[in-house]
């Protein structure tokens, strides 16, 4: 089981669900998604999910203390909520603004990923879809969102997937920049907590994932082709 530190103590909360077992996501998929969770990725092997491990989430009673972690980081959003609302779409641009990356660069980034972001996508959805965790706001009416809610469930993160996936990819091209590049996917995955939409058991879970999608994408020649040509376009 995936293990998260540093939560704050429990507090009962006269306005929290109640439930004897864990929450599930409250049906409100978005269609787009929903569907995305049933395709079959284009770049991955065949058999892709048997080479693929990512535990079920944690249950009900680490959910709540999960819960009070996230009401505890509210006060950052005064800091973060810009950081949250652009990369609502976006998890390429941090990277090319931290890594100062010129006009060209920051372009050849933006197509490389665009060609591999649906298949990402398709992964994540598909775990959201298997394990249908509810978001945070169902816990707590104290949650208090700072961006619209996700159409999909909560586990694995997907933005911290997405991150954590370009982040590794990029530590092939700059290996001496790799603690650099995880700490920029890091605080992706960290401003979803901040905006109060994942817990930290769902960022550590796209973590998980990302670290076992990246050797199946350079897997296909296609994926290894383009990695190449990033490098080239990043590095000359």
């Amino acid at each position: 089981m995936l293990t998260v530190v540093g939560c704050a103590s429990p507090q009962v909360e006269k306005n929290a669900v109640t439930t004897t077992g864990p929450l599930v996501f409250d049906d409100q998929w978005n269609d787009f998604y929903k569907r995305l969770s049933t395709e079959e990725p284009r770049l991955l092997p065949t058999g892709w999910r048997d080479l693929i491990d990512v535990p079920p989430p944690p249950g009900d009673a680490f959910t709540r203390l999960e819960v009070d972690h996230i009401i505890a980081l509210k006060p950052l959003r005064a800091i973060y909520q810009r950081e949250i609302d652009a990369q609502l779409k976006d998890v390429a641009r941090p990277f090319a603004i931290r890594l100062d990356l010129s006009t060209g660069q920051s372009e050849a980034l933006e197509a490389f990923w665009k060609k591999v972001i649906g298949d990402i996508t398709r992964v994540h959805m598909h775990y959201k879809a298997k394990f249908n965790r509810a978001r945070p706001r169902q816990y707590s009416p104290r949650i208090e969102q700072s961006i619209a809610p996700p159409g999909h469930p909560a586990y694995p993160s997907g933005h911290s997937t997405d991150a954590h996936t370009l982040a590794l990819i990029l530590s092939d091209i700059w290996p001496q920049r790799t603690t650099e590049l995880l700490s920029i996917a890091q605080q992706v995955a960290l401003n979803r907590e901040i905006g109060g939409v994942h817990y930290r058991s769902d960022t550590a879970a796209g973590f998980l994932l990302a670290a076992q999608l990246v050797p199946l994408l350079k897997r296909n020649e296609t994926v290894g082709a383009w990695i190449e040509d990033l490098k080239s376009s990043l590095t000359e």
